[in-house]
């Protein structure tokens, strides 16, 4: 009797125990604080067909034109007022690509961002979707071949997206987004996607 007595209350200490845990576990994954991130980051321009016009109106006539695809990385640092919201400031580096016009040689962009996103998340337990709402600096260069057309400019730009946090434990997770930058005044229809992989920590 005393041994089943005694085999209760160990059953009642442990349960009480863990239960507090169990039910703050959902919790801990949403809880405010500083987080940093880095991310490998492939993009793709999608202003082939204002390029093209350009040229066109440069050289007298109609052009063909290619754009290449590019890598680059994404850092972040970021603070968690809640559990819904959340605010970073990140940059954004995407190495040159190919600038290619048919018969006036190749060339070559480049393109870097500074941006602050808030992100309001969707669910908060260890899977996190969330959307993004930012803007940021958004800087381009390029030359189009011989054809004389090229730009260097830095303005500002919305960016619009979503992504998903997977937390491994209670700091270290993984991320995924998928984001678009719309071109506003001197990079006007300078827009480009891009979709990002990395991981977080949060301190």
């Amino acid at each position: 009797m005393w041994i089943r007595v005694v085999l209760l209350i160990l059953a009642v200490s442990v349960t009480s125990g863990l239960l507090p845990h169990l039910a703050n576990a959902k919790g801990e994954y949403s809880t405010g604080g500083i987080h940093v991130a880095f991310s490998g980051v492939f993009a793709s321009p999608n202003w082939e067909d204002e390029l093209r016009e350009e040229i066109a109106e440069a050289i007298g006539g109609p052009a063909l034109v290619s754009l290449g695809s590019t890598g680059g990385f994404d850092m972040r640092a970021g603070y968690r007022f809640n559990e819904r919201v959340d605010f970073e400031m990140g940059f954004e580096y995407l190495a040159p690509y190919s600038v290619d016009v048919v018969g006036l040689g190749g060339g070559q962009a480049s393109s870097w961002m500074y941006y602050v996103d808030f992100r309001l998340f969707l669910l908060t337990d260890r899977v996190q979707p969330y959307i993004v709402l930012g803007m940021g600096a958004y800087h381009i260069d390029y030359m189009a071949g011989l054809s004389g057309v090229a730009r260097d400019g830095t303005d500002f730009a919305p960016r619009l997206g979503g992504g998903l946090d997977y937390y491994i434990d209670y700091r270290w997770g993984l991320t995924g987004e998928i984001n678009y930058v719309i071109g506003t005044r001197r990079l006007n229809e300078r827009d480009r996607l891009a979709i990002s992989f990395g991981a977080f920590y949060r301190f």
